[in-house]
């Protein structure tokens, strides 16, 4: 079945899939529970069939099938991820009573239902909703890296700079190898225009955590524009975008080619990024800046 899925022949996948989960379910009720892996085998398998159902872009199917796992180490996660495909389809309530229902069992997963419902309420527009359910997490968990990240970078959206940098400090103290707080902070400066001998430092910092991570590579840039280095900027931008053809680098690399009056080529970023992500907004906003139309 794997190998069939690799393939994308996923007739044969589910077929083999099926017999499978048949077997196993046949070995589940011959043997007592704890002389057999029966369980977490068929769901094993069941997780095959959700991927399959994604690609086929079935999401009721994929969304039946992690309803069918019922192997207590796989669970909580199978619930997880159907809440996520449940609201991607409009369902927010339907998204919500799914995670509600969860009963987490160590701070790590009360730090997943936490993320989850957070980024179910952003996505959905209600921004407001998914400060609270971070907040009072941070408030309960105040050592859990990953909610301070995802509650400064809400904090960054509404432009509440000060809770942003705040928490990226935070961040930083509790887990100073965390790269992602390094570069968040400095590209935030950077792009304000604002502390930007310590937005080199955070950067540099950054850089020798993940010196090929594309992300910091682009902020790297970015900083460097900020500071009249266009030729550095050009080359670390460049390294990003091999790596993250994305609509925000394209519009940072773009907007330097432009700057060195490259314009041409400026263009083609842009209609490259464009590609990849027509609604992005940095870039869009970059194409308003500069009076650009592409057709």
């Amino acid at each position: 079945a794997e190998v069939n899925m690799r393939a994308e022949r996923y007739d044969r996948a589910k077929a083999l899939l099926h017999e499978y989960i048949s077997v196993q379910e046949q070995r589940g009720s011959a043997l007592p529970d704890k002389a057999t892996t029966a369980g977490g085998d068929a769901s094993d398998a069941r997780l095959l069939l959700v991927q399959i159902a994604e690609k086929e872009g079935d999401r009721h199917e994929a969304i039946r099938q992690l309803d069918l796992i019922d192997d207590p180490g796989l669970r909580f996660q199978a619930q997880i991820h159907k809440a996520v495909l449940v609201s991607r389809s409009g369902d927010l309530e339907g998204a919500r009573r799914t995670l509600q229902a969860l009963t987490p069992q160590s701070d790590n997963e009360r730090t997943v239902l936490a993320l989850t419902t957070a980024s179910i309420y952003r996505d959905s527009g209600r921004s407001d909703e998914a400060i609270a359910v971070l907040e009072q997490a941070d408030a309960e968990m105040p050592d859990m890296a990953e909610i301070k990240y995802d509650l400064a970078m809400l904090y960054e959206r509404q432009g509440r700079y000060d809770d942003f940098e705040r928490l990226m400090r935070e961040i930083i103290r509790i887990a100073p190898d965390n790269a992602n707080a390094y570069n968040s902070l400095g590209y935030t400066f950077a792009d304000r225009n604002v502390n930007l001998h310590e937005a080199e430092e955070l950067l540099e910092q950054a850089l020798e955590l993940e010196p090929d991570n594309p992300y910091i590579l682009d902020s790297v840039g970015w900083y460097l524009y900020r500071t009249g280095d266009y030729s550095g900027a050009l080359e670390y931008l460049r390294r990003s975008w091999h790596q993250l053809p994305s609509g925000e680098v394209a519009a940072h690399l773009g907007e330097v080619l432009w700057m060195m009056q490259r314009k041409a080529e400026a263009r083609d970023i842009w209609k490259e990024g464009l590609k990849h992500e027509p609604e992005n907004e940095v870039l869009q906003k970059t194409l308003k800046r500069f009076g650009v139309r592409l057709h």
